[in-house]
């Protein structure tokens, strides 16, 4: 027959054993390693996220193992009754992804989020933001009426051939990134959370390097001019989406933004050329979580996102 003292030993053994580290802490140093990596804006979505807490937290020192079910659910309810569901959703998946990082490193198995639902609200999202290829042709063909609408226009056509790569990651580029008639960056976004730096190549199409040709940088500092005139890369996305709302309002496509790029590529690739969805999910840089561990023993090989490219570029150029 077990004891007290057996049962004690048993719980003590079950019971997953936090290290007694302060949650702001550690968030703290979440956000700094966000901000030396150049992830400003992560980081500022860490920090609102973070600030939210403290205030439901009424200034206790909270701890890791203080995040259970019952804890987060009150805690969303409190978003929810000051703030839009978007809001609070944005939020609790920046608190999840620290409280995965902490996790993670201390090796502990415990999701306390994983029965948290988190969703989203916006209409505007995922496939409303897909486009037709004869959207896209329009937006390509649109006549702009200043230097800024020309740009936008410009930005969100070199986007599109290039897979939707981001506009940040676009800014960025070094003229090393430029090789062979192939452009080789590493994802922004998420290019500190994965073991191959997220990094991809993709070969150029004609539109594509005639864009690059047309803002090249002169210093030769990065592959192309935009830093000369904007200094961060945010302030330059603002400028590309400011500008891409008016040539959307012409076409009729409202609220467009460079996001579109992305999301209409996806879609064309898959709705119209019938390309796979492996293909697909490689082309937009992400990581295939149903294949991560086989993908740890295969060679990159980005031909396939070629191939997948020019059946998207002959969608939509040679209608």
């Amino acid at each position: 027959m077990l004891t007290r003292s057996d049962l004690a030993a048993i719980r003590e053994l079950i019971t997953p054993q936090f290290p007694n580290v302060s949650f702001f802490s550690f968030a703290e140093k979440i956000i700094n390693q966000a901000i030396n990596n150049g992830r400003t804006k992560t980081a500022a979505g860490y920090a609102t996220a973070v600030n939210h807490l403290r205030r439901f937290a009424r200034g206790s020192r909270l701890k890791f193992e203080d995040f259970t079910a019952p804890y987060l659910a009150a805690f969303k309810d409190y978003l929810l009754a000051r703030s839009s569901p978007d809001n609070a959703a944005a939020v609790l998946v920046n608190l999840r992804t620290i409280y995965n990082r902490f996790a993670n490193y201390y090796d502990i198995d415990r999701q306390p989020f994983k029965r948290l639902k988190i969703k989203r609200q916006s209409k505007n999202q995922g496939g409303n933001r897909a486009l037709s290829a004869q959207q896209i042709k329009k937006i390509f063909d649109y006549v702009p009426g200043n230097v800024f609408t020309e740009m936008a226009r410009d930005i969100f056509e070199l986007s599109f051939n290039l897979c939707g790569i981001n506009v940040c990651d676009l800014y960025e580029l070094r003229t090393t990134s430029l090789r062979h008639n192939s452009i080789t960056y590493q994802r922004k976004k998420t290019r500190d959370r994965r073991a191959d730096r997220a990094e991809i190549t993709i070969k150029l199409t004609y539109r594509a390097a005639f864009l690059f040709n047309k803002y090249f940088d002169p210093f030769c500092r990065r592959a192309l001019n935009f830093y000369n005139r904007y200094s961060t890369a945010e302030g330059f996305l603002k400028m590309i989406n400011k500008h891409l709302k008016i040539i959307g309002d012409a076409v009729g496509v409202p609220n467009l933004t460079s996001y579109f790029a992305r999301h209409s590529w996806a879609s064309i690739a898959f709705n119209d050329c019938n390309i796979n969805i492996e293909d697909i999910t490689q082309a937009l840089n992400h990581v295939n979580r149903d294949h991560l561990t086989d993908f740890v023993y295969i060679k990159k090989n980005f031909s396939r996102v070629d191939a997948a490219n020019l059946q998207v570029f002959k969608r939509v150029y040679e209608q």
